[in-house]
């Protein structure tokens, strides 16, 4: 078993810590993401996007790409250059993991897990137990769950025929005539027989029920399951739709759900049965769980670091639209021509436009005629690009357009050190940093109110 630490967006120079790794190394950087989910197991996920679809962009990405050269008729690894993709992954006993180039050379990565907490909807505030390099993927996963559970559920529980036996006087159904003459003979007035009934106990349900009880028995899986009062009433929702739960039952549950969740309506269920299945099978998720088989976790850090945002600044009530799910667009043209979709947004004129950028340096062009374009289409006032900052002086200005005027500028989040820190503190001095930048961003709309 081998350990190999990367961060994301970097060039690694390493080639001694690389030996006896190069063909898993070779492997992993060969295939695309939507490749390594189809091929040696294909038990990868990618956060959010693989959990329905992975044919999008980020499907098309690698998780890393090397630079090689030849030598004696091999390849031989000069460099390892890795993208926006965090997380974990293991191939034949290789251990691979992406941390954010932001956490400051901390293992534990407590950027990356406080983002995936605020997102995720629990309240890290209140968490005594955090995830670290023991735990694993698994934890990772855990945490997701209460999201996942409410999404589906906004869908209503998921119903299908299930056959069950009775053994009454009430038949409703074809009589079981083996299972009659055993149990019914001699007569006493019952009758032995099956019936297929519209039911919420079944296996999807089961599986979800199974998946509540094991990460309830972890040391942290109560903060997770009751840490606000609506994934703690659709906990209680779940355990009253599955009476006949049995603990010893959870390897058949498991076998039942195999085939995923495929309905029209009850869409968000397909990506929910995968996570479940996911968590109760988390030794599989581990690093080198199968020779051939490639097994892990990762997550889009550019996606994350957008809904991170987006719950950061909940209350000032910006439009969010998501792109990947095509909701909340602005077009460029009438009828509907040339969709754009800003990160955030507040008016549709004279508008104040934000735009997360999950780098140390905007792009002075892309993203400059980016924010630019957004702010012709909304008859903008003001823009600014929201980064994450790590400590380092960046001499920022603010920048006004010619033209039709409007100003833009950058505003950071500053990221506390993480090294010879806990996890609590770290988000507490997170917390202080987003209170920061809320107050500038309400200087923002204040000074904007002021201009009209």
């Amino acid at each position: 078993m081998k350990l190999l630490e990367f961060t994301d967006n970097t060039i690694h120079n390493n080639p001694s810590e690389w030996n006896g790794c190069e063909g898993e190394l070779l492997f992993l950087s060969s295939q695309t993401i939507a490749n390594l989910k189809d091929s040696k197991g294909g038990n990868i996920l990618v956060f959010p996007h693989s959990f329905r679809d992975c044919d999008d962009e980020v499907g098309k990405q690698r998780i890393f790409t090397l630079d090689c050269r030849f030598k004696d008729g091999q390849s031989v690894i000069n460099s390892i250059s890795t993208g926006n993709l965090m997380g974990f992954v293991g191939l034949n006993g290789v251990e691979i993991s992406i941390s954010s180039r932001f956490s400051s050379g901390c293992k534990e990565d407590f950027f990356l897990q406080y983002m995936l907490q605020r997102v995720m909807s629990v309240n890290v505030f209140n968490l005594k137990y955090v995830v670290n390099r023991e735990t694993d993927a698994f934890d990772l996963l855990a945490f997701m769950f209460p999201e996942f559970l409410k999404r589906a559920l906004r869908q209503g529980v998921f119903r299908k025929y299930v056959r069950h036996a009775y053994n009454d006087a009430n038949v409703r159904g074809p009589i079981d005539v083996a299972r009659h003459l055993r149990k019914n003979v001699p007569f006493n007035y019952r009758i032995a027989y099956t019936t297929r009934e519209f039911d919420a106990d079944n296996s999807v349900m089961q599986l979800i029920r199974h998946t509540i009880a094991y990460i309830s028995g972890k040391k942290y899986g109560h903060h997770i399951l009751h840490n606000d009062r609506d994934t703690d009433g659709l906990v209680r929702q779940i355990f009253a739709l599955t009476p006949t739960y049995n603990i010893r039952c959870r390897e058949q549950v498991i076998k039942e759900n195999l085939r995923p969740v495929n309905h029209p309506y009850y869409t968000e269920y397909t990506s929910l049965q995968k996570l479940c299945l996911q968590i109760l099978r988390h030794d599989r998720v581990r690093y080198g769980g199968s020779k051939d088989k490639v097994y892990g976790v990762l997550f889009d850090g550019a996606w994350l670091w957008e809904e991170y945002l987006a719950c950061v600044l909940k209350d000032l009530n910006f439009e969010h639209p998501r792109n990947k799910e095509g909701k909340g667009r602005i077009n460029l043209c009438e009828n509907g021509g040339f969709p754009r979709y800003p990160d955030f947004y507040k008016g549709e004129t004279n508008s104040i436009i934000l735009d997360a950028k999950y780098k140390r340096q905007i792009d002075t062009r892309d993203d400059v005629n980016q924010i630019l374009t957004y702010m012709y289409r909304l008859k903008g006032r003001s823009c600014a690009f929201i980064l994450p900052m790590d400590g380092k002086a960046y001499d920022d200005k603010k920048w006004t357009f010619m033209g039709y005027g409007g100003d833009m500028r950058i505003i950071r989040v500053n990221i506390p050190p993480q090294i010879g820190t806990d996890f609590e503190r770290f988000a507490n001095d997170m917390k202080a940093s987003e209170e920061t930048i809320i107050n500038s961003i309400k200087q923002l709309l204040e000074n904007n109110d002021t201009q009209l």
